[in-house]
């Protein structure tokens, strides 16, 4: 693996001793201001309470709590605090880069998680949770498009802006998250870490980055290096608000060509009953409602096939692994996208008129999507009430 991605590189993507040590230690270390306010919240009362305190701060500021916290103080005052070296300049075009990938971005990023679903820290948590299991999958998902969406659109990630209050919201929900299920008998941390680590977390952004932009490139994306780059950094500040805080974040291809190889490497894969039930969870949303008959039930059908192509394409050994149905030559069916996603990409990089139409249409998409699949709710962002086991 490392011979085929130093091929790409063109570059040594080893990593000094010190630095794949501090982020091996990262697998063991939460949000430290999110979970240091919400045991200090909890202390104080319920868990509907601190909630209810987190939302007021983030909507009216810190201001609009009486009586805050230390611990909430110093949290928020991060939170509004903007980082040295933030660019919104590069931000904006990596937003931009971000949102040119249009539809083809949420199926991709939707099947690319099937290899996270074989990862044990990222699994546990997901299955004790219930949140990709059941009928729930596919609406849990749509609330992660909706996150995507609004960091992503124009000005989002400005203090206030929806996708800057959507990221507190899953920084509120992860903190809850880690704090069910750090002492739960299923969770091993000896083995496991913490749940959603500050590695786990990495991972995340580097998924909405160089792992993205190197692999669409497969299917006719002309991401740039430096596109990359900026996609980097739009997700280095995204996780900024979020308490993502690891001890070394890449700053140039090269770097993150360096992060790709870590990610692979860094965490044993599993496949047992619950990496399976998440991988059929997500798939068997799509399947045609079998109270549908005709031409609807012929086009629910071929979207399924075409989506297990997707999956397959994606994450080949993932979706063998999960004992998904062999999808024959549906596997090739994303190269259909090849010849369109090309030219458009081509012609966005060489006409900005062009590039100016086609974000339009791709941001009116997204919103339509969401509208048609979240409806009035537009996402909660809510943890279960009680875990699954």
């Amino acid at each position: 693996m490392t011979t085929r991605l130093e091929k790409v590189a063109k570059a040594d993507l080893r990593l000094p001793a010190d630095v794949v040590t501090s982020m091996g230690r990262a697998l063991d270390q939460g949000d430290r201001l999110g979970d240091a306010w919400y045991a200090d919240a909890r202390a104080r009362g319920s868990v509907r309470q601190a909630r209810e305190e987190f939302h007021a701060a983030v909507h009216g500021g810190i201001e609009a709590v009486d009586d805050p916290s230390p611990a909430l103080v110093e949290l928020f005052t991060q939170i509004h605090t903007e980082p040295d070296w933030l660019d919104w300049d590069l931000f904006d075009r990596g937003a931009t880069v971000f949102r040119r990938y249009g539809k083809e971005l949420y199926p991709y990023f939707g099947m690319a998680t099937f290899a996270g679903y074989r990862t044990p820290s990222v699994t546990k948590p997901l299955i004790l949770t219930g949140a990709y299991t059941g009928n729930s999958a596919l609406n849990r998902f749509w609330e992660t498009c909706k996150h995507w969406t609004d960091i992503s659109e124009p000005g989002g990630m400005r203090a206030g802006n929806p996708g800057w209050e959507t990221s507190l919201h899953v920084r509120l929900l992860h903190c809850m998250i880690r704090a069910r299920i750090i002492n739960h008998k299923e969770w091993d941390r000896p083995r496991l870490g913490v749940p959603i680590s500050q590695f786990n977390m990495f991972t995340t952004l580097m998924a909405g980055s160089i792992i993205s932009g190197a692999q669409l490139r497969t299917i006719g994306y002309r991401t740039t290096d430096d596109d990359i780059v900026a996609m980097l950094h739009m997700w280095r500040y995204i996780g900024y608000v979020m308490g993502v805080d690891t001890p070394w974040y890449p700053e140039t291809i090269e770097d993150a060509y360096r992060a790709m190889r870590l990610v692979a490497l860094a965490q044993r894969s599993e496949d047992n009953d619950d990496s399976r039930r998440l991988c059929h969870s997500f798939m068997d949303a799509y399947k045609p409602d079998p109270e549908t008959g005709g031409w609807t039930r012929a086009r629910a059908e071929l979207n399924y096939r075409f989506q297990l192509g997707h999956a397959y394409f994606y994450t080949p050994e993932s979706y063998v692994k999960a004992d998904l149905p062999d999808v024959g030559p549906w596997r090739f069916a994303p190269l259909l996208r090849f010849a369109p996603n090309f030219l458009r990409d081509t012609a966005c990089q060489k006409v900005p008129v062009v590039a100016r139409l086609v974000d339009r249409r791709h941001r009116a998409w997204r919103r339509k999507e969401l509208d048609r699949t979240l409806g009035a709710g537009k996402g909660s962002y809510s943890p279960v009430e009680t875990l699954s086991r």
